[in-house]
């Protein structure tokens, strides 16, 4: 076996683990890989299997105490994948979780990429990369029965521990987004009439976070207000800071 075939067959191990929610001593000796880039040629092999594109990254062990209690060199990446994702609001369980933990995480969402080169970026230089700040909770979780003696690039392979993710809405939600549609939703005559942080799902698989209900005087005066330009200016801000839908329907008279 080939030393690509090999760390293929690693991948292909540690995905069948994590989706069977076992654990393993060790991947096998010849195909168990012995360095850090051997560690993320796995984990790139582990991302080619998901069902979606990849949904971000997430750094591990950045501090030396992390470092030494899972026994690694340094910080190490791991892919945060598409299905393992979940909106703000969410309900995970933490049945069968090994490390039985959620970390509230700050993520970022980038507005351009940050290119590797030889000198080192200013702290200034990156937070002007970022587009979008999010409150995020991360619930880790390994595929070897002992991290501590699992070595480093095994860890990375499994995705320096990589399990499931919340994403929050984007702090511009309230502070940008919703001071600037309110004055829009007044010229089009839109009145509240019910909102709720936490809908109560009976029946179906939706799972959403908040539900709000406005009423227009109109099917037309609703269309208006969606094909304002005034709204498609700002509309942006909602997609990038929530994964929402908007419906408008006609009522009828009661």
């Amino acid at each position: 076996m080939g030393r690509s075939q090999a760390l293929a067959r690693a991948a292909e191990i540690l995905w069948g683990t994590w989706q069977q929610g076992t654990v393993i001593e060790s991947l096998p000796p010849e195909c168990r890989p012995l360095t850090r880039a051997e560690g993320y040629r796995v984990q790139s092999g582990i991302e080619a299997r998901s069902s979606g594109p990849l949904f971000g990254w997430k750094v591990a062990a950045t501090s030396v105490a992390g470092q030494r209690h899972i026994r690694v060199d340094g910080p190490i990446a791991g892919r945060l994948l598409r299905e393992r994702a979940h909106p703000s609001g969410s309900r995970l369980s933490l049945a069968g979780n090994r490390m039985a933990v959620a970390e509230p995480e700050f993520a970022f969402r980038m507005g351009r990429d940050i290119l590797p080169r030889q000198q080192a970026y200013s702290v200034d230089e990156v937070m002007a990369a970022i587009a979008h700040r999010h409150p995020s909770i991360e619930v880790p979780d390994l595929r070897f029965a002992v991290f501590t003696s699992a070595g480093e690039a095994q860890i990375i392979a499994d995705n320096a521990c990589a399990h499931e993710f919340v994403l929050g809405d984007a702090a511009h939600f309230y502070s940008e987004y919703m001071p600037r549609v309110y004055p829009v939703l007044e010229e089009c005559g839109a009145i509240f009439l019910a909102g709720s942080d936490a809908p109560l799902v009976k029946e179906g698989d939706s799972n959403v976070k908040r539900v709000v209900l406005l009423e227009f005087e109109s099917l037309q005066r609703a269309e208006e207000f969606s094909h304002s330009e005034r709204y498609q200016a700002i509309i942006g801000l909602r997609f990038d800071s929530a994964r929402s839908h908007l419906y408008i329907f006609e009522g009828s008279e009661s």
